[in-house]
Order: C-alpha cells, then structure tokens, then sequence
C-alpha cells in the first residue's frame, strides 16, 4: 500500500497545507484510529561548483531504490518522470527551432532537489538521507 504524502508549511503553531482539499478528501476515507506522522522537508545546497553535494548521483541512488520499490526499471523510471515533470527542451538546429527531450544534467542542485520531491510526492516514496548526511 502507497503511503501518501501531504505537504504543508508550518507557521504560528499551525499547518497550512499546499492541497488542503487532498488532504480532507484522503482523510474522509479513513475509519479507526490512524498515525500521523510530521517530518521536516529536507533542503539541499546548490550543486555543479566544487565541494558541492553530487546531485545527480542522488538522484540516481533514489531512482535505484523507486526501482527496487516498484519494479520498474530506473532508465524507464527516469525517463517517465522527465516526460511528467521537466520541460521539452529548444534548440536550434541547422536553421530550425526543434524541442528536444528535457534533461536533467542542465538543473541547478535547486531544481534537482524541487525534481526529486515531485517523484517523492507522486511515487510515495520517501527520498532517502543523501550519503553525506550519513557521514
């Protein structure tokens, strides 16, 4: 069974939740007692400068867990969410603008982490401790 994620922010001791109306609706459905559990958002540094964190081994690492979660493979896995969440890239060639498929060598550490969070919240499985933060 999928656990869902709700994301929110927390101010002046309240949450205030980024689809609230997902929230009430999954909580509707439920019956008995439940477990709620909180966990702060991690946040991540910028990458592609030295001494910065390697963002795209991360996201590999994730993709070989969703693998090992789901049963798909982490090149398909990787290529499904590009097409769902990244936009077609432009490039002129040879006089003509064509779209290309998106990547994700061309994000900041940022938009990795912004990527990654997206899979997080559609697969439902939590991204794992980056291996520095194990260290």
């Amino acid at each position: 069974m999928i656990t869902p994620i709700f994301k929110a922010t927390a101010k002046d001791g309240k949450l205030y939740f980024d689809r609230r109306d997902y929230f009430d609706h999954y909580i509707s459905t439920l019956t008995g007692r439940v477990k709620i559990i909180i966990k702060r958002e991690r946040k991540v540094r910028s990458t592609g400068k030295d001494g910065e964190r390697n963002m795209n081994g991360y996201y590999w690492l994730y993709l070989t867990l969703l693998e090992s979660e789901t049963g798909n493979t982490a090149n398909d896995l990787h290529e499904f969410f590009k097409q769902k969440f990244l936009k077609p890239r432009i490039k002129n060639l040879f006089g003509k603008d064509i779209e290309l498929s998106p990547t994700t060598t061309e994000l900041t550490g940022l938009e990795m982490w912004d990527y990654m969070l997206k899979i997080e919240e559609l697969s439902g499985i939590p991204i794992p401790p980056h291996p520095e933060d194990l260290m």
